[in-house]
């Protein structure tokens, strides 16, 4: 069975080294996003990986971009993000 597991981090700097994606990490806008996809029905752990396998359906899968798609927009909205 096939797994990918990954994770989303914003911000607020351009980095050069791994080391430094820490120091420059949007926190809140992390914990803000699991928040968010919840409301759309995805869990999302704050601050941790997501995980999705063969186990999930191409609807599943098409459930988490939209999910994802209402969340970065309403916090754009909400004032999380700089223009």
């Amino acid at each position: 069975m096939l797994h990918t597991i990954f994770t989303i981090s914003f911000s607020h700097r351009e980095t050069r080294y791994y080391r430094e994606i820490q120091g420059g990490s949007n926190y809140k806008a992390g914990i803000a996003l699991a928040y968010y996809m919840r409301t759309h029905g995805v869990y999302m752990p704050e601050l941790h990986f997501l995980a999705l396998s063969h186990a999930h359906s191409l609807a599943d899968l098409e459930h988490v971009c939209d999910a994802f798609r209402q969340s970065l927009t309403e916090m754009r909205r909400n004032g999380f993000f700089l223009d």
